[in-house]
Parts: structure tokens; sequence; C-alpha cells
């Protein structure tokens, strides 16, 4: 249930319907992962595998370990929308300051872009904290959302050049 609302939130937030319901998607025993993806050690994984019948088809898998469900049912992520203050602080420092490359990618020589999309990340996550709080600051504690979600919509349809080149010119 948790997780629905979680994809109904993120799919409000891009402006999108969302046709398949992450539960089709979930796996949390690593034993049913693709054989590849079994020694991962994250938290969290989205898998893509092609199929070794060579079909035109993708599978996807969503691995959450059993142990973070547990966390996220416990401490309600949603439930941070009504204490909005202290969210976005908490939110930079678990994606920015708590996160670390997965051997694999490093291993494959991939490490330097995924701190190259981190940093740039963190920029666009700074910009849409300053928003928040100039949308704060104008209404009172009313609803910043108004300020965050047109563009966070807005940098959702660019193409991948012109993110970086918003992001670029984030002073």
């Amino acid at each position: 249930m948790l997780l629905s609302r979680l994809q109904s939130l993120i799919g409000g937030i891009y402006d999108v319907s969302v046709a398949h319901d992450v539960y089709d998607f979930l796996v949390t025993d690593r034993r049913r992962l693709p054989h590849g993806a079994r020694g991962g050690t994250a938290e969290e994984e989205l898998i893509v595998a092609e199929p070794a019948d060579g079909t035109d088809e993708v599978g996807l898998s969503l691995y959450l370990d059993p142990a973070l469900l547990a966390r996220l049912t416990r401490e309600d992520p949603l439930l941070r929308r009504q204490f909005p203050q202290h969210f976005p602080a908490e939110l930079r420092r678990v994606l920015f300051e708590r996160t670390r490359v997965d051997p694999r990618a490093a291993a494959a020589g991939r490490a330097d872009l995924y701190r190259e999309a981190s940093r740039y990340a963190h920029r666009f996550c700074a910009r849409l904290e300053r928003l928040l709080a100039r949308g704060r600051a104008s209404r009172h504690g009313g609803a910043a959302d108004d300020a965050v979600l047109p563009e966070l919509r807005r940098f959702y349809r660019l193409t991948h050049a012109r993110k970086r080149a918003l992001i670029e010119g984030i002073g």
C-alpha cells in the first residue's frame, strides 16, 4: 500500500499517468532476481535485464530489502509532507551525503559518471530547496509546492543536454 501511494505521489509530481503497479515488479528475495543481480548489497535496486532467449522484451524488477520495507512502513515518508520544514535537509543528507557508488559500477569504470550525476542532482535539489523556501516565505507557510511542481515537471521533460545546461547555469 505504501509503495502504491509513493508511486502515485511521484506520478503526480511529474504529471504522468502510471500504467503499471509497482508491486507487479517488486522483489524482496534476492534469490528471485536474475542470477547476475543476486550478489548485490544495496537496499534498493532497479534491475533491467534482457531475457536469455534473445527476445526483444526487457525484464524489470525492483528489489527492496525487507528491512527497508519495514522501515518505510514504520517511518512513513509520506507523513513528512505534514512537516516539510524538516524534510528537504534530511532528504539531501540521505541522497548526497550518505550515498556511495555501488562497487559493481566502480569496477565497471562508471564511478565517475555516477559521482558527476550526483553532483548535478545535488545542485538541482538545492535549487528546489530555495524555491520551497521562497514559496514558504512569500505565503507565510502556505503551499510552497506551487513553485516546485512546475519546475520539476518542466525539468522532467527537458532533454539530457538541456538538463545539464540548466543545472550548469544554477548559481
